[in-house]
């Protein structure tokens, strides 16, 4: 994952805070039709903390999710590290790194088995759901992590654990 200066962490722990604040306010029971995200950052959001709780996790978890996607890419599935164009030479090699890929801008080796999974699913990388899966699942020792921290509910050390742990930023 890509390092960042000490000033955006204020950004990230605040993201999450009112993103929480945003969507306790909303009542998502299965009969609720209130919330209609509009804009496609909208969309990414509302479908990762719907992931999130149909894999039984905790909502404060979603949104902790949910501000490290929204750091490391804007909630932008297609994101390429720098804005740079695909190229299959460096996608796929394993040793190049700070060309990172997707949601969680995953790098190096972790965008290599993005790009398998994905391919061995006959299915685009580029797709939320496809980058949700690998994670919840494909991405190693990872996963398991991301799992182990679901049903957690502090939503600032859920904030750094996944910072720190899953994204490893280095700050």
């Amino acid at each position: 994952m890509k390092k960042g200066c000490g000033c955006c962490l204020g950004l990230f722990l605040f993201f999450p805070i009112l993103l929480l604040i945003c969507i306790s306010n909303i009542d998502i029971s299965e009969t609720t039709t209130d919330f209609s995200p509009i804009t496609e950052q909208e969309k990414v959001a509302y479908q990762v903390y719907n992931f999130v709780l149909e894999h039984k996790g905790s909502k404060e978890f979603a949104c902790a999710w949910i501000g490290n996607m929204e750091h490391e890419s804007g909630l932008d599935p297609t994101a390429i590290q720098s804005h740079l164009t695909f190229n299959s030479a460096w996608a796929y090699d394993p040793s190049c790194n700070g060309y990172a890929f997707g949601l969680a801008q995953w790098d190096g080796g972790r965008r290599v088995n993005l790009l398998n999974f994905a391919k061995g699913q006959a299915k685009d990388w580029k797709t939320t759901e496809v980058q949700l899966i690998y994670a919840w699942e494909h991405d190693g020792s990872d996963s398991q992590l991301l799992r182990n921290m679901s049903t957690a509910t502090d939503l600032s050390q859920l904030t750094i654990d996944l910072l720190m742990n899953w994204e490893r930023a280095g700050t």
